[in-house]
């Protein structure tokens, strides 16, 4: 099957034909994975919450909320404090 990624952009989102752990491995140190289906640009985080059960509520600058994995927090809290 193949594998697609939505890469989202200023003004556009594009289809890639990637799975996202190969994806990750390719990708600057300001990006993170804080879920399966999620890799984020830390430098457009606008704000970050803690929700109290191992996850986060993220909101990007876009508005767009991501709520993150609770397999992820220790990289989150690590990353992003």
């Amino acid at each position: 099957s193949t594998i697609y990624a939505v890469l989202h952009l200023n003004d556009k989102k594009l289809l890639y034909r990637a799975a996202l752990n190969l994806l990750e491995q390719q990708l600057p140190n300001n990006f993170i994975r804080v879920h399966r289906s999620f890799i984020i640009n830390t430098n457009f985080i606008k704000d970050k919450k803690y929700l109290n059960n191992n996850t986060f509520m993220i909101t990007m600058a876009n508005a767009d909320v991501i709520i993150s994995s609770r397999k992820y927090k220790g990289i989150i809290s690590e990353r992003l404090n």
